[in-house]
């Protein structure tokens, strides 16, 4: 499932809002976006064309045993793989109504996929395996006028709020909220395992099983979060920092952090290590943001960036 503020890039055509719900929508029934200082009473923007529908893939069955009491839990046999892709969260839905979420790490194409952790129910053939992703694509036009991208005022707080209304697979009407801006620049980053290696020799040998087979990917994408949700904290928003390499060297000190955060979650690492990686993190975040502000963030709608000053938050 997806909660993150999704990121419209100014000018591009073709993009799509999405919402990841919390069961297999049967139909959307409405779709209406608002500033997200407006009600929901006052005039929607017109920033969205056609109609709202269900992803169509993958919605299929189980066509064998799968799940915890197999040999292999975290396979699941499958009627169709079409749609399922490595990194997706899909729901499973037995018949007697016990239902996971699957993350998926490898697909057998046409035969099955295995997900990133064992399954904790037992499924057989013609149990569910489907996307719950509802989406609407974004109005080219709305998304070229200037006008419409969002400002600095907010701090990380998104501009914009969509009204999802649909009609879950027991004929319940849903209403759901999610948020979105339209930016200059998407957030992101460019660190990949190899980077937090060097930065950390020896830690790709130190993964747990479960982020050895995306490389630490999802490690990394947590990694970021924490950076993003540190930069709300200090009211700046993720997508308009202005200097890839100091966010990507934060990622880098989170990526460890969290690494040996779980660790000492886990009674395998030692608090002293937990500390040392606390600090390294929480010492570059307020040299570099919190204290004072060395990274230049844009501070209006044109893309620009400088230096704001900083906001002298700390968090333990």
């Amino acid at each position: 499932m997806s909660s993150a503020i999704q990121d419209i890039v100014y000018g591009v055509g073709s993009q799509t809002l999405f919402f990841d719900a919390p069961n297999r929508p049967a139909s959307v029934t409405s779709v209406a976006v608002f500033e997200n200082a407006n009600g929901d009473d006052s005039t929607a923007e017109v920033a969205t064309t056609g109609s709202a529908s269900v992803e169509t893939n993958p919605d299929t069955t189980f066509d064998a045993n799968s799940g915890i009491s197999e040999a292999t839990p975290r396979v699941c046999n499958l009627t169709a793989t079409t749609g399922a892709s490595v990194g997706r969260r899909f729901l499973a839905t037995s018949a007697t109504g016990e239902s996971e979420w699957v993350e998926v790490a490898e697909v057998t194409s046409g035969v099955s996929v295995t997900a990133k952790h064992p399954l904790h129910n037992d499924y057989a053939a013609a149990d569910t395996f489907e996307s719950t992703r509802i989406s609407i694509s974004v109005l080219d036009a709305w998304a070229a006028d200037d006008n419409n991208i969002s400002g600095v005022t907010a701090g990380a707080n998104a501009r914009y709020r969509v009204r999802w209304v649909y009609v879950d697979a027991n004929s319940v009407t849903q209403v759901a909220d999610a948020y979105f801006d339209l930016v200059r620049l998407k957030g992101q980053h460019n660190v990949t395992m190899l980077d937090v290696e060097r930065y950390f020799p020896g830690l790709m040998d130190k993964l747990p099983t479960y982020h050895r087979e995306d490389n630490g990917a999802g490690l990394i994408e947590e990694a970021y979060q924490l950076v993003k949700i540190d930069l709300a904290a200090a009211d700046k928003a993720d997508q308009l920092a202005r200097n890839r390499e100091v966010v990507d060297e934060l990622v880098k000190r989170a990526a460890v952090f969290l690494w040996a955060q779980t660790r000492a979650l886990n009674g395998v690492g030692g608090v002293e290590e937990y500390e040392i990686a606390y600090t390294q993190y929480n010492t570059r975040l307020d040299q570099l943001v919190r204290v004072s502000t060395k990274i230049p963030f844009s501070t209006d709608t044109s893309g620009a960036g400088q230096e704001v000053a900083g906001s002298n938050i700390w968090r333990r």
